[in-house]
C-alpha cells in the first residue's frame, strides 16, 4: 500500500501537537472525567453468563470465577490505594481466600492503614460490614 501527500503540505514530526488539538484535548479530557462510572470494591455484582467457545484455545479453561466480576485470586499484588477520591499510596497488599467460589479478601493491617491517613477516631466499627482491623504485623 503506497500514501501519497501533498510536497508544500508540512508533515508534523512525532511530537508534534497542533494548537488546535492541544486546546481541545483538555476538554475531552475533562468531560470524559465527568461521565466516568467510578466502580469500587464494595459495588454489588450481578453474576453474568461467559461462553467459553469464544475463547480461541484448543484446551478447555475454567471461567467461572469471573462471572462474578473482576474476582481476585490469593496472592500478593501492587494496589493503588484511594481514600476520598484521592490516591494516597502503591502498596504491596496479601489477598487471601475467603471461601469455595469468591473473590480473596484484602488483608491490612492498623498500621497500613493510619499510614494511608486513616483517622480511627471518625470512623464507627459498627457501620455496615465494618471489621477491626488487623493487628499491627
Amino acid at each position: 500500500m503506497t500514501c501519497f501527500r501533498h510536497p508544500d503540505v508540512p508533515m508534523p514530526g512525532p511530537r508534534t501537537l497542533r494548537p488546535l488539538a492541544a486546546l481541545i484535548s483538555p476538554v475531552f479530557a475533562m468531560i470524559a472525567g465527568l461521565y466516568a462510572d467510578h466502580a469500587t470494591a464494595a459495588d454489588p455484582v450481578n453474576p453474568v453468563d461467559f461462553d467459553p467457545t469464544f475463547l480461541q484455545s484448543g484446551s478447555k479453561v475454567d471461567v467461572s470465577r469471573f462471572s462474578r466480576g473482576n474476582a481476585i485470586a490469593p496472592g500478593s499484588y501492587y494496589v493503588d490505594v484511594w481514600l476520598n477520591d484521592a490516591r494516597t499510596a502503591r502498596e504491596n497488599v496479601r489477598f487471601v481466600p475467603t471461601g469455595e467460589g469468591q473473590s480473596a479478601r484484602a488483608c491490612v493491617t492498623r498500621l497500613m492503614l493510619e499510614k494511608w491517613g486513616v483517622d480511627f477516631s471518625r470512623v464507627a466499627a459498627t457501620e455496615g460490614n465494618a471489621t477491626p482491623p488487623a493487628a499491627n504485623e
